[in-house]
């Protein structure tokens, strides 16, 4: 199964940085003959973007902040995930299945999250399940 764009989602848990890209959004979406979404990002300014799901099932963000690329250095968008697919599975997997879908390599990486990153968000969605269990009861 391909990449399958993405309309509208709802993160289930949320969304979170999972890595950096150095490869303009434009070049990807072109890659995957899918459309680019644009809004404005509440004290971010212009921000562009698209979504979808990889072939595991999980779903990918990507977003690119036009201010980011013009006045900090950024080069390419950041590729959100969902924070329980971070925090169980860590960042490779997540990575190198985005990375393939997009035909690119770690070359093309800006950076990715570290295990800290990881810890911290085990712990983040382990308190949201708990609050959801509770509420429930």
């Amino acid at each position: 199964m391909p990449f399958e764009p993405l309309t509208s989602f709802t993160w289930p848990t949320g969304g979170v940085p999972l890595a950096g890209l150095t490869i303009r959004l434009d070049d990807l979406a072109a890659r995957l003959g899918v459309p680019v979404v644009a809004w404005d990002e509440d004290g971010l300014g212009p921000a562009r973007g698209f979504g979808g799901r990889l072939p595991s099932g999980r779903v990918c963000f990507l977003e690119e902040l036009e201010l980011a690329v013009r006045h900090q250095g950024v080069r390419g968008p950041t590729v959100y995930a969902d924070a329980s697919d971070l925090g169980a599975l860590g960042a490779e997997p997540l990575v190198a299945e985005v990375l393939g879908v997009l035909g690119l390599s770690r070359s093309d990486l800006a950076g990715v999250v570290g295990p800290e990153a990881q810890r911290a968000v085990t712990g983040w969605v382990r308190q949201m399940t708990d609050a959801k269990a509770d509420r429930s009861e």
